[in-house]
């Protein structure tokens, strides 16, 4: 069975310029086969939401077909199982025209999801969601938090209290089953279809930061602030849960004049920086993966490997 490459690891740290570099490379010397990118971030799906997303540009999504991208509307819901689903079907479509497919995204939970199986079970209540929500909004999530705990101390010990989608889904999980979060996963488990090459890329923290800081200005520059007024504008409530995308709450607050721009930005960035640090964290529990520091000139050699391996199952 062929082995699907990932390229997955830190924001910023050049997934999109190296997939690019490989399907100029492969362009030149007319390979028989061509590139096809799965997208694996959990907020660029959505249509509307380009900057913020850093959607790769529009001319490199017209030369490399890309899956995942803007297929959802922000008010419509998307999920790891939604993606996992997803994926293996556009990876089947893809093998079947004879290209090769990469997956290319930042999200470690989606990867993670993709290379060992997903949790296929009960599917969401609306009710149980009002009843929660209610709770939420009448004593915080605290509350929910608690009631998880005695629920399901397990999975509760594993989960932030302030990771709001994934208690209420544990909630909800055990009043739909009577089973604890874990026991549910055990029995609804369904392996993946496809083996994976999991390449994480990474780098100095130092650059990360500054490459982070740097891409952040020039978002603002492209016109950030207008795409998060025209989303207000279109009628997208800033709770959706397309809105918990780094820097979209902060926008809608400096248009509301609740915030200043320096206070926004600032924000963003170091936002940005922590979720960076979430992402190592996330990738070093991960077995069978290999580290690349791209951003970095001494990793060089690797990188190059990498690039002909690809380039090899291209040909």
């Amino acid at each position: 069975m062929n082995r699907v490459p990932v390229i997955t690891g830190v924001t910023a740290t050049g997934k999109t310029d190296f997939v690019k570099n490989l399907h100029f490379l492969a362009e030149q010397s007319k390979l028989a086969k061509k590139i096809e990118i799965i997208n694996a971030d959990a907020f660029q799906v959505y249509r509307y939401m380009n900057i913020g997303t850093a959607k790769p540009p529009e001319n490199i999504l017209r030369k490399i077909p890309h899956h995942l991208i803007d297929i959802l509307y922000p008010d419509e819901d998307y999920s790891a199982g939604k993606f996992f689903k997803f994926a293996e079907n556009i990876i089947s479509d893809i093998y079947k025209r004879g290209n090769l497919p990469i997956v290319v995204g930042g999200t470690g939970m989606y990867i993670e999801i993709l290379i060992k199986g997903i949790f296929d079970g009960p599917a969401k209540s609306e009710e149980l969601r009002f009843k929660y929500s209610d709770i939420m909004e009448k004593y915080g999530l605290d509350k929910l938090y608690e009631m998880l705990k005695a629920n399901d101390p397990e999975y509760a010990s594993k989960v932030s209290p302030n990771d709001k989608n994934r208690i209420i889904r544990a909630l909800e999980v055990c009043e739909l089953t009577g089973m604890t979060f874990n026991q549910c996963h055990r029995k609804f488990h369904r392996n993946p279809a496809y083996r994976y090459d999991v390449y994480v890329f990474t780098g100095d923290r130092k650059k990360i930061y500054e490459k982070i800081n740097s891409r952040v200005d020039k978002m603002f520059d492209n016109g950030w602030i207008d795409e998060v007024k025209r989303l207000l504008d279109m009628g997208y409530n800033p709770h959706l849960d397309s809105f918990d995308a780094i820097g979209y709450r902060q926008v809608v607050s400096f248009l509301k004049g609740e915030r200043t721009y320096e206070d926004i930005v600032r924000e963003i960035k170091k936002k940005t920086r922590n979720f960076a640090k979430r992402q190592l964290t996330w990738f070093r529990h991960m077995k069978d993966i290999k580290y690349i520091k791209y951003i970095d000139v001494f990793d060089k050699d690797i990188v190059t490997d990498l690039r002909e391996k690809l380039l090899y199952r291209l040909s």
